[in-house]
């Protein structure tokens, strides 16, 4: 209650010089104003009634005519008088209590006039007496707990936020922090620590240019290939924008060993994908993209030929050659079974295969019929896709045969089984052996 208490004193002492100037002459009847001395009011009245009453010695031997004529010229220009001043004048002091309340030197309050008090409060009041004395909750930041910065005065402080460091707004833990307990701070924000705010508004695209993406993001063996790529690339735009278009499938995609992106080599650039995977899709057997999921055709029922034709040959060029049965069904056995080559007591081998294309137009697909026995030699490797039929003849398959292909289907009949055929692709990445990559079929006779 004392502020409260004083600041009333203040307020009659302004009241006392109105009334001693104004009613003077009212005010004779009790007290001879030209006679008495305010020392003497003071010590005999004053003191008793108010305490901390305290006049100065010039103030003292005024009468109370003087005083109030005094006083009034003071409060009449109250706006220019300092606060000193008037207190002399009252004899009471408020500059302790004011500058009590908001934490500041008593003497800026005591210079200042009353119109000059709030800029001159602002002035000096200091960060920490905005919470300790006027209950300013601040935000959990490192800032507020620098004893220098809450010992600056408010205005200076906070018109100078943007001078500050990164890291007295956030809680940064550096490597060289002595604690090893400590969970260390991202590397890029350690790095925009010591940067000060303004640096940061102004200058962050400078900063990520000297910033590699290892520092924003925390990258591992088991993270995903692109970050693995990109692991030591600035993150300015066009160092970015250079090393993403050099990037290759392996370096994207980590299964691109499967899935439509299969159908291209993981050397592929990034920036050639679409136009090479366009071309991939189109050139692929309806077998290929029915094990990757692209088509769902059900052949139960149908002829192995039929399968032999359809698996191996591209959507594109079976719906050209349906346009073509539509506009000529003449042509449509032709068309819709595979082509037939005749050989005899020969050794079956991919250079039979491969002379079989370049001289006879072999087709993916195709079927050797026999016109003799014939035999597949051991560990033999074909790349292309063949059926056959034995129509009788005995073929010996040899140990260890492979068909090493993208996708296709085959079929073998007419023969007593002797020896097999395994289809298999070496997984891009492993070499491991992928079975029933080419699907083949045994019909016995």
């Amino acid at each position: 209650m004392k502020p409260i208490r004083s600041l009333a004193v203040f307020i009659f002492g302004i009241i006392v010089g109105i009334v001693l100037t104004i009613g003077g002459t009212a005010f004779a009847g009790y007290l001879i104003v030209t006679k008495t001395k305010m020392g003497d009011i003071e010590d005999k009245v004053i003191d008793k009634a108010i305490e901390g009453f305290d006049l100065p010695a010039d103030i003292r031997e005024l009468t109370m005519l003087d005083y109030g004529k005094n006083l009034y010229e003071k409060l009449r220009k109250i706006g220019q008088t300092p606060i000193s001043d008037i207190e002399s004048a009252l004899g009471y002091r408020v500059s302790p209590i004011i500058a009590e309340a908001f934490g500041i030197e008593e003497s800026i309050v005591s210079a200042s006039t009353f119109p000059e008090l709030p800029d001159a409060i602002v002035n000096g009041i200091k960060v920490r007496t905005l919470n300790e004395k006027l209950g300013v909750e601040f935000p959990d930041f490192p800032l507020f707990k620098d004893e220098a910065f809450l010992d600056t005065p408010v205005k200076s402080a906070f018109s100078t936020l943007d001078d500050q460091p990164f890291d007295k707004f956030v809680k940064i833990v550096y490597d060289d922090d002595p604690d090893p307990a400590k969970p260390r701070s991202n590397k890029f924000v350690q790095k925009l620590g010591s940067y000060k705010i303004s640096e940061i508004s102004n200058d962050m695209d400078s900063i990520l240019a000297d910033t590699k993406l290892s520092e924003v993001v925390t990258i591992t063996e088991e993270s995903e290939p692109i970050l693995k790529a990109l692991k030591d690339t600035y993150l300015d735009s066009q160092a970015l924008n250079d090393k993403i278009g050099n990037l290759k499938v392996k370096d994207v995609f980590k299964n691109y060993d499967s899935g439509v992106i299969s159908l291209i080599s993981e050397d592929t650039s990034i920036q050639d994908v679409p136009q090479t995977l366009s071309t991939a899709i189109a050139q692929a057997t309806l077998y290929e993209l029915t094990t990757l999921g692209v088509y769902n055709v059900d052949f139960t029922g149908a002829s192995a030929e039929t399968k032999a034709k359809m698996y191996n040959n591209s959507p594109n060029k079976i719906v050209q050659e349906y346009m073509e049965i539509s506009g000529n069904p003449a042509s449509a056995p032709a068309k819709v079974l595979p082509g037939f080559h005749y050989v005899s007591g020969d050794l079956i081998t991919q250079d039979l295969i491969q002379d079989l294309i370049d001289n006879e137009g072999f087709k993916k697909g195709d079927i050797l019929v026999l016109t003799g026995d014939a035999q597949i030699p051991d560990e033999e490797v074909f790349t292309s896709v063949f059926s056959i039929d034995a129509g009788g003849y005995n073929l010996t398959i040899g140990d260890d045969v492979w068909v090493d292909n993208p996708g296709g289907y085959m079929f073998i009949k007419g023969y007593a089984v002797a020896g097999t055929i395994t289809s298999a692709r070496q997984i891009k990445k492993t070499s491991d052996l992928v079975y029933d990559a080419v699907l083949v079929e045994k019909i016995l006779p």
